[in-house]
Parts: structure tokens; sequence; C-alpha cells
């Protein structure tokens, strides 16, 4: 092999790299100046977690919300699962407070009962 061939060799190489890292560079500008695509205008989509509960010692049921519908899933080592899909706006009515009792009632009713003396 004579030194004619190396340096052949050498520069080839040295081109090629020389043309992936420009070619890498300008597709890297190119997805910087495009503009992000969504539906909301210049909103930007973003998955929001809401909150989770565990069911299990490594299984959890989680809310999440993308867009306008909240997702309930089930999260197990297993995978994931879909287990309800319902519009964001649409929010659970609270339920009836619980009556709360009147502890002064119940300590006069309690000294009603005892036996004095």
């Amino acid at each position: 092999m004579g030194s004619g061939s190396l340096l052949s060799t050498l520069v080839g190489a040295i081109g090629a790299t020389a043309f992936v890292l420009a070619l890498a560079w300008v597709v890297l500008r190119l997805v910087r100046a495009l503009p992000s695509f969504s539906s909301a205008g210049d909103e930007i989509d973003v998955l929001q977690f809401k909150r989770a509960t565990p069911v299990g010692q490594r299984e959890r049921v989680t809310l999440l919300e993308f867009r306008d519908e909240v997702f309930m899933v089930g999260v197990a080592p297993g995978g994931v699962s879909l287990l309800a899909r319902f519009p964001a706006d649409r929010r659970p009515k609270p339920e009836e407070p619980a009556e709360v009792a009147d502890t002064n009632n119940v300590v006069a009713l309690e000294e009603r009962e005892m036996p004095l003396g």
C-alpha cells in the first residue's frame, strides 16, 4: 500500500465526516425554525399529570389530561391500560357533606344516662 492510497483514504474519511456533521447542523437548524404543530394555536400540547392513587404494591390508577380530555390509566409493571376517558370540562359533582354530630348534645345525653352517686 502506498502513501498516496493511505492519504486518499484519510481525506475521504475526513470529507465524509465533515459532510455528515454539516448535514446534521442544517437539519437541526430547520427543525428549530419550523413552527410547532398545535391544534390550539400558539399553545403547546402538553400531557399533564393530575393525580395518582396506589391500588397495590406496584399498581396505581393515574389521571392524565391531554388537550380537552382526561384519561384514567391503570399502571402496572406489565404495562399501561386505559381504564376510562372523559371530557376535561366534566367535573364530578361534589358529594353531600356528611352531617357532623353536635358534640355538646352527645355529652349532655351521656350525662343524663349515667347514674350520679
